[in-house]
């Protein structure tokens, strides 16, 4: 079943909202309105493309710390943040920690309209390789710390021997982290340890997302 693409907007102002999603209904891109960050949490979307548009202003929390409560439970959609007003470092700071845009208030229909489309776009082809950046980060959390050091080698495409050699253990043990290596990361292969650390590098650096 295909997804409909949809903004997720939190936003205390509800006569706001109404307006924001007629505009977005007008031009077939379904939303849904949340007045508090817990609303959200509760019900967090699986749609994807999906993006929010959130208020950096909300009760309970600002729009920022709810930014990253989703990222810290796997939601993963481009933010973008609205305010009437907003101090230039807190824009840079949100934008740093993996936002996706800003749009200040009273903003102009077209505008929104554009940065949510970009967003959605964005969102879609870069859905994929941002939750396989993710899997492995959170995998990577399981690992022991000989484990890292044998992962750190494996990926510098050295035999278990020569592993072995520089961490002074046999290459038996080596084989062994290797397997747990795999095993906690989810793989069966080198060719895949090394696809998924590299999307996971590539995510990391494009600062659409702040792991």
């Amino acid at each position: 079943m295909k997804s409909i693409p949809t903004v997720y907007i939190v936003n205390p102002d509800t006569v706001a909202n109404s307006l924001t999603k007629q505009l977005f209904n007008s031009i077939d891109i379904y939303s849904v309105d949340y007045q508090a960050p817990t609303e959200l949490l509760h019900n967090l979307p699986d749609a994807s493309p999906a993006c929010f548009l959130l208020s950096f202003l909300l009760p309970e929390m600002s729009g920022l710390e709810l930014m990253l409560k989703l990222r810290q439970q796997g939601v993963i959609n481009p933010c973008i943040f609205t305010s009437t007003k907003a101090e230039p470092e807190l824009v840079v700071k949100a934008m740093h920690s993996g936002g996706f845009g800003f749009i200040k208030k009273p903003f102009q229909y077209m505008d929104l309209v554009d940065l949510v489309q970009k967003a959605l776009e964005h969102d879609k082809k870069a859905n994929r390789y941002v939750r396989i950046g993710l899997i492995y980060e959170r995998n990577l959390r399981k690992l022991s710390t000989r484990e890292k050091q044998v992962l750190d080698l494996l990926l510098d495409d050295l035999s278990a021997m020569k592993i072995g050699q520089k961490l002074t253990i046999s290459h038996r043990t080596v084989e062994n982290h290797r397997n747990n290596i795999f095993n906690k990361l989810e793989i069966s292969k080198t060719s895949e340890l090394v696809r998924m650390s590299s999307i996971h590098e590539a995510v990391k650096n494009t600062g659409n997302w702040s792991f």
